[in-house]
């Protein structure tokens, strides 16, 4: 036998007589007693935070619609002027007889 199968047979052997971990049955029973009663609390929230996570929100939303707008708008009049400016600096070519 080699000294690798060597090491797994006294690995596995080392497993022989091992059994689970138990625990106090009064220590389960207190432990899924906390998690039933931890599962049944509510928070409350202020009705003054609510507004104010609500305000915030669409103060949000208005300022990212806003900017979508004002950007296209920004582009579409970049966009003319850029048609402007190239027609101008080629409009050379166009007198230009062959």
């Amino acid at each position: 036998m080699n000294t690798k199968e060597q090491w797994i047979s006294e690995t596995l052997e080392s497993l022989d007589g091992m059994r689970r971990a138990g625990s106090d049955p009064e220590t389960y029973e207190k432990v899924m007693q906390r998690i039933r009663m931890s599962g049944t609390r509510r928070v409350y929230l202020q009705a003054s935070f609510v507004w104010k996570i609500a305000a915030g929100l669409i103060l949000l939303i208005g300022l990212n619609v806003f900017s979508l707008v004002y950007y296209s708008r920004l582009s579409k009049a970049s966009e003319t002027q850029t048609g402007v400016l190239a027609s101008d600096y080629f409009s050379y070519i166009n007198t230009i007889k062959l």
